[in-house]
């Protein structure tokens, strides 16, 4: 079964208003928020006052995402609308739903797509992210969501999210489709690792050319 992202960000959404807080000073500003800088903007903002919510979902009490089933490489394939592999140019924060929640939206440009409709860029929305714009500057963070680094190399199975932000699309599976592409390595690794691109799959290096023929077979099936 298809996996609702808009519902379970929407969940997210609700209950991270309800988490605002105050972080005053560089110095105490948790985890969360270096990373979502870092995912929505400068990760290194020298300012005194920082707002944060933080977004957390459940099921009876449990907290971080529930996003269902773990997907597997098939299942990413045949629920995602568009596959492609690229490379991330450009990254801007957007708030949606009448300011109530905040995503960080990043253009990719597609080297290669392996399903769905080809295009040069892609914009991917991240849900969370930090808008430095302000006298006070605010980050939203959501448990388990995905994070493309500037520049960085991934392997991206998306759905529509024109829902949440028009003309993007969103990571299959919350963070389960977002893969990134790593310089081949060397050592007990087989040789071809050493002159040809990995995806990191886990704690697993995966051939690039390898991870791609199998997701094109789910996809011709």
């Amino acid at each position: 079964m298809k996996i609702s992202h808009r519902a379970t960000l929407s969940g997210l959404g609700i209950i991270s208003i309800a988490a605002l807080l105050w972080v005053r000073g560089p110095s105490v500003q948790s985890t969360a928020v270096n990373r979502a800088g870092s995912a929505g903007g400068p990760g290194d903002i020298n300012r005194s006052d920082v707002v944060r919510t933080a977004g957390v979902a459940g099921r009876a009490g449990t907290t971080g995402i529930d996003i269902g089933a773990q997907l597997t490489n098939r299942e990413l394939a045949t629920q995602s609308d568009l596959i492609v592999v690229g490379q991330a140019v450009d990254t801007r924060v957007f708030w949606a739903d009448a300011g109530r929640n905040l995503f960080t939206l990043v253009t990719v440009a597609a080297a290669e797509t392996l399903k769905g409709d080809a295009s040069s860029t892609v914009t991917v929305a991240l849900p969370g992210g930090i808008d430095a714009n302000r006298k006070i500057p605010i980050a939203m963070t959501f448990p388990g969501a995905p994070h493309i680094a500037p520049d960085e190399e991934v392997f991206l199975f998306l759905v529509h999210s024109d829902d949440e932000v028009a003309g993007t699309f969103s990571v299959t599976g919350f963070a389960q489709g977002k893969f990134s592409i790593e310089p081949g390595g060397a050592g007990n690794a087989l040789r071809a690792l050493a002159v040809e691109k990995v995806v990191r799959v886990g704690e697993t290096r995966v051939p690039l050319s390898t991870f791609r023929e199998e997701i094109r077979s789910y996809v011709q099936q």
